[in-house]
């Protein structure tokens, strides 16, 4: 029960932190136009765009994603990614533990006119308002690790994947030393109920939730904070790092990818 308690109130914690942002943006665009709209989904900083591309590339390359499959994203928050992919034409469900969250992806997808774009307010532990074997593919990024029970939510992640389906998920790396030391440093903030795994930890969560075929790598050697303007340099960074044993065992994102059996 105390731990019942426990895992309720970690919810509690995320899902007012993220009604938070939702709210924040339903009164900054409500009403607004397709350009507000187009705005809201941009990055500016050139070192984030290039984190979250990087972030998408690697993880549809593991999952060999395409434009055919559906896709559902776990953890959406406002829909950043889930738009961002819509507009490429890729057919993507968003879910968010925060209705706020919610919708606003809905008002943004609105503006915006996309229709490949669907959103729902769910559990990640949870899903039940989705069927099983209802995706062929699923994402999540930045957000099993804060949930209270990742394993659950992994095995749930494959509940609604058809068979042969891929599932991509991305951890913190607790041997980056970004995420315990250099981040608070520089004035960062630990996130709320925040918590960072090793690749192994997370090869054997993926397995113990019933996925095959798990395949690890490790990529990012920067923050999305640092200066746009050294932007080649992380590229290039990330390029010669993620390919060098040893020196990929300090990256800061961990990605991994598992199979659903075929029935």
């Amino acid at each position: 029960m105390e731990a019942s308690e426990t895992s309720e109130q970690v919810k509690k914690d995320i899902q007012e932190k993220y009604n938070v942002i939702g709210k924040g943006i339903l009164s900054s665009y409500q009403g607004g136009s397709t350009q507000d709209a187009g705005r809201r989904t941009e990055i500016v900083n050139r070192a984030a765009q290039y984190w979250m591309e990087h972030k998408i590339r690697t993880a549809f390359a593991l999952g060999r994603f395409s434009k055919a499959d559906r896709l559902l994203e776990v953890g959406c928050t406002a829909g950043h990614y889930t738009l961002r992919l819509a507009r490429e034409g890729y057919q993507v469900t968003g879910l968010d533990i925060s209705a706020e969250s919610i919708k606003a992806a809905r008002l943004l997808a609105g503006n915006l006119g996309l229709t490949g774009a669907e959103f729902v307010a769910g559990d990640a532990e949870d899903m039940k308002d989705i069927p099983d074997n209802s995706f062929d593919g699923v994402y999540s990024f930045s957000t099993l690790r804060y949930v209270p029970n990742p394993l659950q939510a992994l095995s749930e992640i494959r509940r609604v994947l058809k068979p042969a389906g891929r599932a991509v998920v991305d951890f913190p790396n607790k041997y980056c030393p970004w995420f315990e030391v250099l981040k608070f440093l520089v004035g960062g903030e630990r996130h709320v109920h925040d918590h960072t795994y090793s690749p192994r930890q997370v090869k054997r969560m993926m397995e113990q939730a019933g996925f095959a075929n798990v395949e690890v790598k490790l990529i990012i050697f920067f923050a999305k904070q640092f200066p746009g303007f050294l932007t080649p340099l992380y590229k290039a960074v990330d390029a010669v790092c993620e390919r060098t044993p040893g020196l990929n065992y300090f990256a800061g994102i961990i990605m991994c990818k598992g199979e659903k059996a075929r029935a």
